[in-house]
């Protein structure tokens, strides 16, 4: 025998069968993520590292900028530069914190090619300038060696002959005449007189104190020349080498301005793309926040819609009670 309930049971039955008893769906296409704090905590700290990387790199442009603009003004190249801005100075942007802005001329070709050009033009003309000195000196060399050569012949000659006097006039005298004569005794008899008293001055010029006066004094002045020479080749020779070390100098500032001015350029390539990453990160982020506050939004309207339901549940069950 089936029992069958009261009203209060008939009630409660037809409570069940009610689709507002129902229990709330659940969340099945967009879940609010547990560890959203995390990830913005993760976020945060990304941006924190990309500032401090991009405060680094600023930095160290500013470096290259001053050490460019010494170099410039050493060299006395900086006339053209004088009007642009200075890469020592630095701008206050609109949230507040310092930004260095690179001075256009640093990745201007109109301004970097000139430079450039300018420092070959330069190289080229102090190579010119060592090759012509190394002509002259090619030249001096030369000079002084055929100065040496004439000045050791003549002086071979000269000792020949005084000696062959010397002996000459030490040797008894034959026929009853002197030493003065000795030219005019070794002549063929169809030698005329104005030969033979020509040779005897020659002979008498050359036995004279006057005439080894003038040997010394021609000999000193040779060394003398020859001493000028010399100085003047390790003048040369000087200037050579200090021509030679400042085309060195200069190729070694150049290539360092190259290394410079390339790690510069990768530098500020690499500090646009982590400038565009972040604004897409940044973008992304935003675009998520908006997510979450949408599904915040949806999750709460459901909640006023459940405890909507319950109320006018309550207030059913309390009125069939």
């Amino acid at each position: 025998m089936q029992v069958v309930g009261g009203p209060q049971e008939e009630r409660s039955r037809r409570l069940m069968r009610d689709p507002m008893m129902d229990a709330p769906t659940k969340e099945r296409e967009f879940v609010v993520p547990v560890d959203f704090r995390m990830q913005e905590e993760t976020y945060q700290e990304k941006f924190a590292a990309q500032h401090e990387e991009i405060t680094f790199l600023k930095t160290y442009i500013e470096k290259l900028l001053n050490q460019l603009r010494r170099v410039l003004v050493k060299h006395n190249e900086l006339e053209q530069l004088q009007t642009l801005c200075d890469p020592t100075t630095t701008h206050v942007a609109d949230d507040g914190e310092d930004s260095m802005t690179p001075p256009p001329w640093f990745t201007s070709k109109e301004y970097m090619s000139p430079l450039f050009a300018a420092y070959e033009g330069r190289i080229k003309e102090l190579e010119s300038t060592c090759d012509k000195h190394r002509k002259d000196l090619d030249a001096f060399v030369v000079h002084a060696t055929s100065l040496t050569s004439d000045n050791d012949r003549l002086n071979q000659e000269l000792t020949t002959a005084l000696e062959k006097l010397i002996m000459h006039a030490e040797a008894p005298s034959s026929g009853g005449r002197g030493s003065s004569d000795f030219f005019a005794t070794s002549t063929p008899v169809d030698s005329t007189a104005d030969q033979l008293a020509e040779m005897n001055e020659r002979l008498d010029f050359l036995m004279s104190v006057r005439g080894r006066e003038i040997y010394a004094t021609a000999c000193a002045h040779l060394k003398q020349e020859n001493n000028l020479l010399a100085e003047q080749r390790s003048l040369v020779e000087t200037e050579l080498d200090e021509c030679q070390r400042d085309i060195h100098d200069r190729d070694d500032q150049l290539l360092a301005m190259s290394h410079n001015f390339n790690q510069a350029t990768v530098a500020i390539q690499e500090l646009r793309d982590s400038c565009d990453h972040l604004n897409l990160e940044k973008q992304k982020c935003e675009v998520q926040v908006q997510q979450f506050a949408a599904t915040i939004a949806q999750l709460e309207a459901q909640k006023e819609t459940i405890a909507g339901r319950v109320t006018g549940l309550q207030a059913n069950v309390a009125t069939y009670l």
